[in-house]
C-alpha cells in the first residue's frame, strides 16, 4: 500500500495525515493509432504522477494522489470509434465538485496533472479561483516540462497520430499492452522496423528525467 495514493490507502491511514496538497491526474480515452491502448494517456499520467508523488513523499511532503479522471476533450474526433469526449463544461462541473470537497476539508492546494493535449484547464482554474479564493490550483502538463527536442528527433509522419516518442517509453514499461505493427500497415511500402520502437531508449530517458521537474511543479 502506498500511503500517498488514495485508491490504495485506507481511512485509518488517511485520518492520521495532514495532507497539504492533492494531485488530480487527468487523461483521456482515445485511440492511439494501431499499436497503443485507448487508455495510454491515463496509464502514462498515473505512472508519472505516482512516481513523482513517491519522490515528494519520501522527501517529507504530505500529498495525496486522487484517482485519475479518464475522460478528456475529444470534440474533434467524434468519428473515431469509441473516442470518448468530455466537454469542457463537464470538466468544469467535475473539477468544481472535487475542489468543493477539498476546500471543505481544508486541503487548499490542488495540482492538476494533465496527460492529454486536448484538455485546456486554464479557464477552468481561473473560474475555480474566483469561486474558491482560498484554493491554490496549479496545472502541470507533464509532457511539456522538458524540451522534447532535447530527447527526440521529430519526424514527419503524415497525418498519422503516432505520439511515437512517448509511445515508445510507454511500450518499454508496458510491453504487454502494445501491438507490434509494421509501417506497411499505414503506408503500404517496403517493410521497415516498427516505428513505435525507434525511440525506446530516448523515451525511457525522457520519462525517467521528467519526474524531478514534475515534483518541483507541485
Amino acid at each position: 500500500m502506498r500511503p500517498y495514493i488514495l485508491s490504495e490507502t485506507n481511512y485509518k491511514a488517511v485520518k492520521k495525515e495532514d495532507f497539504q496538497l492533492a494531485i488530480l491526474p487527468w487523461g483521456a480515452t482515445e485511440a492511439h493509432n494501431y499499436h497503443l491502448p485507448y487508455g495510454t494517456d491515463n496509464i502514462e499520467t498515473e505512472k508519472i504522477t505516482a512516481e513523482a508523488a513517491r519522490i515528494a513523499w519520501e522527501a517529507g511532503a504530505r500529498i495525496i494522489v486522487l484517482p485519475v479522471v479518464p475522460f478528456g476533450v475529444n470534440t474533434g474526433q467524434k468519428d473515431i470509434a469509441l473516442d470518448l469526449n468530455m466537454n469542457p463544461s463537464t470538466q468544469l462541473a467535475v473539477l468544481h465538485d472535487i475542489v468543493e470537497v477539498l476546500h471543505h476539508q481544508g486541503i487548499y492546494k490542488l495540482l492538476i496533472m494533465n496527460g492529454h493535449g486536448g484538455n485546456d484547464f486554464k479557464p477552468l482554474i481561473r473560474e475555480m479561483g474566483y469561486r474558491f479564493p482560498k484554493m491554490y490550483i496549479s496545472l502541470c502538463s507533464w509532457y511539456l516540462v522538458l524540451n522534447q527536442l532535447d530527447y527526440f528527433e521529430i519526424h514527419q509522419m503524415g497525418n498519422i497520430h503516432t505520439d511515437s516518442h512517448f509511445a515508445t517509453s510507454y511500450h518499454v514499461g508496458n510491453p504487454g499492452h502494445v501491438k507490434t505493427i509494421k509501417r506497411t500497415e499505414h503506408f503500404g511500402s517496403i517493410e521497415k522496423p516498427d516505428y513505435a520502437l525507434l525511440y525506446a531508449v530516448k523515451g525511457v530517458n525522457f520519462i525517467n528525467i521528467v519526474y524531478d521537474p514534475v515534483v518541483l511543479s507541485g
